[in-house]
């Protein structure tokens, strides 16, 4: 039986090599008789690949940040040659007055402060 496998195996394989070389043969052939048609699609194709390329290129120029400033307080720019994207802090709007007061949260006025003078070191 184990001979019987061996064999069948053998056929098969050799089967599967037989077929293999056909579709070479017939490959081969097909581009013989066809071969203008292969050659005008090989040069759209090729067309094709420049321009999805020179289109991916000017993308990538577009995008591509050239330019990347962070500064110290987290503050960062990106610049690139079509778009800019920006974090900066907002500045801080003074009550319509405009005298520069106004009040932050936790912090008292000076007028409600007195100083304490240190008390004097007993010897």
């Amino acid at each position: 039986m184990k001979n019987f496998a061996k064999f069948a195996a053998s056929i098969v394989s050799l089967g599967g090599k037989a077929v293999e070389l056909c579709s070479k043969v017939t490959e081969t052939v097909d581009h013989i008789v066809h071969r203008r048609e292969y050659e005008k699609a090989k040069k759209h194709a090729r067309v094709f690949r420049i321009m999805l390329g020179v289109a991916g290129g000017i993308l990538a120029v577009l995008f591509f940040p050239y330019k990347i400033i962070i500064e110290k307080n987290g503050d960062f720019e990106i610049r690139s040659l079509l778009m800019r994207v920006s974090s900066r802090t907002q500045p801080y709007d003074l009550p319509d007055g405009g005298d520069g007061e106004f009040d932050i949260c936790g912090v008292e006025d000076d007028s409600t402060c007195q100083v304490v003078e240190p008390a004097a070191e007993e010897e």
